[in-house]
């Protein structure tokens, strides 16, 4: 286990069954400073996929953070984030594709066959 500490501005500290714990903005800022790439888009998936958080807050939290260390990296993975992903593997196959040069693929495309089936 590796303990941190810092100073942290008021609205990043929010308090969770009696315990003052990061919000979970920060808490993806942090991971995606401390995670490779792909695992912190796999964490900024499913925070946005269960709407622990929304692209606004993040979006928000990117700007409001311009000039701290790390928040390019945080910005990279918020750009990379899709809200529809419902899997890690998802995640990981969607980064894949987009690291290899191909377009970004859509998430959750319904599909039909010719007779609307």
């Amino acid at each position: 286990m590796a303990v941190r500490r810092g100073d942290l501005p008021d609205q990043d500290v929010v308090e969770r069954r009696g315990m003052r714990v990061t919000s979970a903005v920060r808490t993806l800022a942090d991971l995606s400073s401390r995670l490779p790439l792909v695992e912190a888009v796999v964490a900024m998936d499913m925070a946005l996929h269960r709407e622990t958080v929304d692209l606004e807050q993040l979006h928000a939290y990117v700007a409001a953070c311009a000039r701290r260390k790390g928040v390019a990296r945080l910005r990279e993975v918020v750009e990379l984030a899709e809200p529809a992903s419902e899997s890690a593997m998802e995640t990981r196959l969607r980064l894949l594709l987009v690291q290899a040069g191909l377009p970004r693929p859509a998430a959750q495309v319904p599909l039909y066959d010719e007779r609307g089936r």
